[in-house]
């Protein structure tokens, strides 16, 4: 954690339950905000580099379409953007209300999701190599 956020945690305290409440409650709607925000950025950006174009002059398309996958990538990974920066205001809002168990579970589920999205390149990278042997 950093000192800043130790700094607002212990200022926090002085003013009891409710107020804390009241900021897990702002963090939350502002992270959601925020989220969603960068999220939509990163889906433009994506789009503006012409990703999904890329992908398909490849044949990954054709080949997940087989598979009945239907991927809009920069979509995908504006999603995950999105959730990744929820889960960080979750736990924010979760150390300023003091459920450290809730705290911790969430930076077990962020730690989790590096696998999450290598497990779906590994299976995209499957489909195509499928449909590339035929």
């Amino acid at each position: 954690m950093t000192p800043e956020i130790s700094n607002l945690l212990q200022n926090v305290e002085q003013f009891g339950p409710l107020f804390r409440v009241l900021l897990s409650l702002l963090i939350v709607l502002v992270g959601w905000l925020v989220s969603v925000g960068i999220g939509r950025l990163v889906a433009a950006l994506l789009d503006k580099i012409k990703i999904n174009q890329a992908l398909k002059r490849m044949g990954w398309e054709e080949a997940l379409a087989k598979a009945d996958i239907e991927l809009n990538v920069s979509k995908f990974l504006g999603w995950i953007v999105k959730w990744i920066f929820v889960i960080i205001f979750l736990m924010v809002a979760s150390e300023v209300l003091g459920l450290a168990g809730f705290t911790e579970f969430l930076s077990k589920v962020l730690d989790y999701v590096p696998n999450i999205i290598i497990a779906a390149l590994i299976f995209i990278v499957a489909v195509f190599l499928t449909d590339f042997s035929y």
